[in-house]
Formats: structure tokens, C-alpha cells, sequence
């Protein structure tokens, strides 16, 4: 099997599982399958475990629709959100923009309500994420987070 079949193969997998046919592959999308289809080719049970581990992943991080930039212990994964029943390479570059500058604003409000819940873990999250939406920077003063 040819990687382009390969990834063509698993995002078949992953977006008929999943719904969202709008998961976005990044550089290291493709080096972290090239490595998966080297481990799991000629092992089925490995195949399965690892493509259930992946769709379960994905499905847990596209609950909150945002776009999330984790890191775990091989690479950085990036996803992006498009339009319900929509596929990304769908978007025209405006689309895509303001799609993303929406989700880059919720991505902003839920790092700092993240931050400030570290050090104040008392804080009401309702309380904290409607203060921080309403009234922004001044929220990351009170809390110190920036001077």
C-alpha cells in the first residue's frame, strides 16, 4: 500500500467514524503515518487498537470545537473547525479565515481561563469565562496576568 492510499485510507477511517470530515492533516500528520503504517501494517490488532485510540482521541478533542494544539509524547496536532457538513478543502481562504479567527478568540479565553484557574482554582468557572468575555484584558490584570 502506497502512503498516499495509506492516508488516504485513515482519514476514510477517522471521518467515517467520527462525522467530522474536516480533521486537517499538518506536516506532522504525515511523518506520525508514515511511522504508523511502518508499526501497525502487518499487525491487525495493533491496526485496530491504534485506530480506535486515534478516533477516540480526536472525538474527544472536536467535542469542545475548538481549535486544540496539544502535545503528547510523539508530535503536535492541530485541528481546525469548519462549518457543519463541510470539508476544509471546501473553504475559500476567507472562510477559512474568519473560521479561524473565531475559534483562535475562544482558543485565547479558554488559555487564560485555564491560567488563571491554576492559581486560583476557587474562582466559579461560569463566573471567570463570562468576566473574561465581557470584559477581557482587565480580567488578566485583576488576576495578574499581565501588568
Amino acid at each position: 500500500m502506497d502512503k498516499e492510499r495509506f492516508f488516504s485510507f485513515c482519514y476514510d477511517v477517522i471521518t467515517r467514524h467520527i462525522g467530522f470530515p474536516d480533521v486537517a492533516k499538518t506536516y506532522n500528520d504525515l511523518q506520525e503515518g508514515a511511522k504508523y503504517q511502518n508499526d501497525y501494517y502487518n499487525d491487525p490488532i495493533g491496526f485496530v487498537l491504534e485506530r480506535d485510540r486515534i478516533i477516540s482521541y480526536i472525538i474527544n478533542v472536536r467535542n469542545g470545537n475548538v481549535i486544540d494544539a496539544i502535545k503528547d509524547d510523539r508530535n503536535y496536532l492541530l485541528f481546525l473547525p469548519v462549518p457543519s457538513g463541510r470539508r476544509l478543502g471546501d473553504l475559500t481562504n476567507e472562510e477559512l479565515f474568519v473560521e479561524l479567527t473565531q475559534e483562535i478568540r475562544r482558543l485565547t479565553v479558554k488559555g487564560a481561563h485555564q491560567a488563571i484557574k491554576h492559581y486560583y482554582p476557587d474562582v466559579p468557572d461560569n463566573d471567570l469565562t463570562a468576566e473574561l468575555l465581557d470584559q477581557g484584558e482587565e480580567t488578566l490584570r485583576k488576576y495578574g496576568l499581565i501588568g
